[in-house]
């Protein structure tokens, strides 16, 4: 016996997409391992895939407003400056607009993840999840690498790639 579905049927058209990412690295290629971000950022463009756009730019620019807006997340993607004994670690961003932060002149260079973050919010009405993804990085001179930046980059990378295929649900709208 061959069944035959109703004339008007109760099965839901279901269509299934995947979230867009962004991940911007930046920092300075010519100031050692500062340019870890921006290295780490082509990488992950020369992955091609089809639900992540990477950038890579030597500094956060009011440019990269409209990108942040129009992604679910966002992956900032820095050497570590600060902290010794730093890890690969990454931090979600707070979402919310803070005025305080707002109150930078307009074309302040360089700009932080928490300034474009808040701009997208106010100038585009939308403002993705976001994290912060900071690198070891011990030398900030020259344009080679250091040892522990060389080290760091496929750690870096597979964490990237862990955390893309956690955060990448597949939504079925109805």
């Amino acid at each position: 016996m061959i069944a035959t579905l109703p004339e008007k049927s109760s099965v839901k058209q279901v269509q299934i997409y995947q979230t867009t990412f962004l991940v911007i690295g930046y920092g300075n290629l010519s100031q050692g391992d500062d340019g870890l971000g921006q290295l780490v950022a082509q990488a992950v463009g020369d992955w091609g895939l089809s639900y992540v756009e990477a950038v890579a730019v030597p500094q956060l620019t009011l440019e990269l407003v409209d990108a942040i807006a129009a992604s679910e997340y966002v992956l900032f993607v820095q050497a570590c400056h600060h902290k010794q004994n730093c890890r690969t670690q990454i931090t979600p961003l707070c979402l919310g607009v803070n005025p305080g932060e707002l109150q930078k002149p307009v074309l302040a260079y360089p700009c932080s993840p928490k300034y474009l973050l808040n701009l997208s919010q106010t100038l585009c009405g939308r403002q993705p999840q976001a994290w912060l993804l900071e690198t070891p990085a011990e030398e900030f001179e020259g344009d080679q690498l250091s040892n522990v930046a060389q080290e760091v980059i496929s750690r870096t990378l597979d964490k990237i790639s862990l955390f893309l295929r956690s955060y990448t649900p597949i939504y079925i709208a109805s």
